[in-house]
């Protein structure tokens, strides 16, 4: 038998039916109509876009969602602010589409500052005298940590935005997480067993408190006095991220320095790092540009050199040509072969062991050999003239 057989004959209900059930009953009880409550302001936020107020109402034990409409906000003479207490009256409204009931005000008024915001305002006072906010007594953050303990929920958007932002700007640092409670009524014993941790392990540079913002509630357990006292005698630099913009909590103004969000934490940490990356690839650029322009007016300085040395050896070949063609020109007027081509030919005896230079040195009848350009050929002397060239 399945359990669905079981619910044989049982009526169910929709969501939307039970969600109409509690409307019905929350809206139509008269004593949840004009209601007038009293509590302290926290959370407040303005719309501009549907001119719209919405709040939490506290009385430092429980909370509840509110909201002012327009058309009840324009008749309201103060600004409301976190911290003030108020006297409203108003009625409650439930969305059945969400399950969830809000507090619609149609008159606030202050009534002045809130039980736990007076409290707070003395504790503040009576750590500050005591000189736990004193500048003298905050430890120095290292400029360049090599190891640092981030303490934070674990797997929390907090822990992800440092370590996403941490891994790009300084991938070197080591990090260890510590989990801890980051909020409710065991998150200030958490950290501290947390802070204990982290001076057990030892060999952090630094520790980083970590939270993602929230309401004034949710971080309440950061002005726990307890915890307070606790970084005031934290051993190591201690650096607070708890995510919220425009409130101090009593840990930020102990721990030894204060950033906004995780984010900017990790920014924070990298800056020194970055900064010095950043004027080390300056001066590299520097550096490689000088030798950039010195390796240019060397080029053009070889380059001149070369093309000058190019025009002095150009002009010393021709120089060369020049000669050379001097000195051919001279040996072709004094080569004996050159008178061949002009016509002239040499005359030896008949047995070439003498030269004819004279018609003394021959008679009619002798033989003689005549040598030309291109071979020799006999001949018979016929007769002799005598004829004086230089005539």
């Amino acid at each position: 038998m399945s359990s669905y057989d079981c619910l044989s004959g049982v009526e169910l209900s929709s969501v939307s039916d039970i969600n109409a059930h509690i409307k019905v009953l929350l809206e139509g009880s008269s004593s949840l109509k004009n209601i007038w409550i009293s509590g302290e302001l926290t959370n407040v936020k303005f719309y501009q876009h549907g001119q719209q107020l919405y709040f939490t109402l506290s009385d430092g034990q429980s909370q509840l969602n509110a909201v002012v409409y327009s058309q009840y906000l324009q008749s309201m003479t103060f600004e409301p602010k976190n911290g003030q207490s108020v006297v409203i009256k108003g009625a409650i409204k439930h969305y059945h589409k969400k399950g969830r009931f809000i507090l619609q005000v149609y008159y606030m008024a202050p009534k002045g500052i809130g039980d736990a915001s007076l409290k707070l305002a003395a504790l503040k006072k009576k750590l500050l005298k005591e000189g736990l906010f004193d500048q003298d007594r905050k430890k120095v953050v290292p400029h360049f940590p090599e190891k640092i303990a981030l303490i934070t929920a674990l797997d929390s958007a907090a822990m992800w935005d440092y370590l996403s932002t941490t891994r790009v700007l300084a991938p070197h640092i080591k990090v260890t997480v510590i989990p801890a409670v980051m909020q409710g009524e065991y998150s200030s014993h958490s950290i501290q067993m947390a802070l204990q941790m982290a001076e057990d392990f030892g060999g952090y540079d630094c520790v980083l408190l970590l939270r993602g913002g929230g309401s004034s509630e949710d971080l309440s357990s950061f002005n726990d006095e307890s915890l307070v006292r606790r970084i005031s005698d934290f051993s190591i630099p201690l650096i607070s991220a708890i995510g919220h913009e425009v409130d101090y909590s009593l840990v930020d103004f102990v721990s030894d320095y204060r950033v906004s969000t995780p984010t900017a934490a990790a920014e924070f940490i990298s800056k020194p790092i970055s900064h010095f990356k950043g004027i080390i690839l300056a001066k590299l650029e520097s550096c490689l540009n000088r030798v950039n322009a010195t390796l240019d007016r060397y080029y053009e300085l070889v380059f001149e050199r070369y093309n000058t040395s190019n025009r002095l050896l150009d002009h010393q070949i021709n120089l060369f040509e020049n000669k050379v063609a001097l000195l051919t020109q001279k040996l072709e007027l004094l080569n004996p072969l050159r008178s061949f081509n002009q016509g002239f030919s040499i005359c030896y005896g008949s047995d070439h062991n003498y030269k004819l230079t004279s018609i003394k040195e021959s008679k009619p009848g002798d033989k003689v050999n005549i040598r030309l350009i291109d071979g020799y050929f006999n001949a018979t002397i016929d007769s002799i003239k005598k004829e004086d060239i230089y005539e």
